[in-house]
């Protein structure tokens, strides 16, 4: 997912780079929706290195007894709430991921960056 948010942010940036070239509603509404789906991947990408910097916390964690205890399951805890909000997005890329590759925005898509369109516009 990580190596996707990657693409979608130099598409995203390609697009913008060049919207000058093509009638501005169009572009504006492809770039929301890249942005969106660009958005929920950071957002899953966030969450996984979070999830990621407190196991290897807990890992170097020193100490025994009660307090020890309690630190690690506190990070156990923190840990399993970062983990149910990792599915909940993980969950909502598909709905944003389906809305990017909707009919109408593939067919925007097409309109905008086809070959035929772009001899014609020069």
């Amino acid at each position: 997912m990580h190596a996707l948010r990657i693409e979608c942010k130099k598409l995203r940036y390609l697009i913008e780079f060049f919207a000058g070239l093509f009638p501005a509603n169009e572009i504006a509404l492809l770039s929301r929706y890249l942005k969106k789906l660009q958005d929920n991947l950071g957002e899953f990408n966030d969450l996984c290195i979070q999830q990621e910097y407190l196991l290897s916390l807990a890992a170097e964690l020193p100490g025994e007894g009660p307090p020890a205890h309690q630190t690690i399951l506190a990070v156990g805890s923190l840990i399993g709430a970062l983990d149910d909000k990792k599915r909940r997005v993980k969950e909502a890329f598909a709905h944003t991921f389906a809305g990017f590759v909707a009919p109408a925005i593939q067919q925007l898509v097409e309109a905008l960056f086809t070959y035929q369109r772009m001899r014609r516009t020069t």
